[in-house]
C-alpha cells in the first residue's frame, strides 16, 4: 500500500514501524454540541484507513480523543443544569450513535481529555522549562510557535503567512495576551465565568 506523506510531499510504501503492528490515531470531535457531516465525513476517512489496513493483515489499534473541555463547554454548561461529566457524555454518545448509524467502527480506543489533565500539565512544564511555552500575565499558557523552527512543515504552512485570528475564534482577551499573533493557548487561567470547571 502507498500513501501520501506529507512531511516528504510523496506518494511513499507505507512501512509499519513495528512488524504487522500499526497504531493510528485522528483527531476526533469536541463534544460541546452535535457533530456536522465534516466531522463524520473525517471519522468515515478515517475509517476505510483502518480497514484497509486491516484487510492487509496488520493489526491496527486505532486511537480518536474525544475533547470534553474547552471553551464552548464551558459557556454552555450552566445553561444545561448538568455536571461537565454528563453534559459532555451526551454528545460523545450522540457522535458514537452517528457513526454507528453510518456504519463506521468505533475506534478501538476514545481517550477524553478530562481523563488526561495530569498529563497535559506535565508535559506543558517541560514545555515551559524549555522555553517552547510562556506564561502571560493573564495566567493562560501559550506554546511559543517561533521556538519551534519546524512548526506547520507537515502541512506546508508558513507561520509568517499566518493573519492574526484570521477564522476570529480568538477573543480579545487571546489576541492581547500573546507574544505573538501565531502562538496558540496550551492553559486557560480560571475565569469566574468557568464556575466549578477547573484543574489546578
Amino acid at each position: 500500500m502507498k500513501l501520501f506523506n506529507s512531511l516528504t510531499k510523496k506518494i511513499e510504501p507505507f512501512t509499519p514501524l513495528h512488524k504487522d503492528r500499526v497504531g493510528v490515531y485522528f483527531c476526533g470531535p469536541t463534544v460541546w454540541d452535535f457533530v456536522h457531516i465534516g466531522n463524520l465525513r473525517a471519522a468515515m476517512v478515517n475509517d476505510i484507513l483502518v480497514r484497509t489496513l486491516r484487510a492487509l493483515k496488520l493489526n491496527v489499534t486505532s486511537v480518536v480523543n474525544i475533547t470534553d473541555i474547552d471553551d464552548k463547554i464551558i459557556k454552555k454548561l450552566p445553561d444545561s443544569g448538568k455536571t461537565l461529566k454528563d453534559f459532555t457524555q451526551f454528545y460523545a454518545d450522540a457522535y458514537f450513535e452517528d457513526l454507528k448509524t453510518l456504519g463506521i467502527k468505533r475506534p478501538d480506543i476514545t481517550p477524553k481529555a478530562t481523563d488526561h489533565i495530569a498529563e497535559m500539565v506535565e508535559l506543558i512544564q517541560l514545555l515551559l522549562a524549555s522555553g517552547n511555552a510562556y506564561k502571560a500575565a493573564s495566567g493562560d499558557v501559550y506554546f511559543k510557535v517561533a521556538s519551534c523552527p519546524n512548526y506547520g512543515e507537515l502541512i506546508n504552512l508558513d507561520p509568517s503567512k499566518l493573519r492574526a485570528n484570521a477564522d476570529g475564534r480568538l477573543s480579545t482577551a487571546d489576541e492581547y495576551d500573546k507574544d505573538n499573533a501565531q502562538d496558540f493557548a496550551l492553559w486557560k487561567a480560571y475565569d469566574p465565568a468557568d464556575g466549578t470547571v477547573f484543574w489546578e
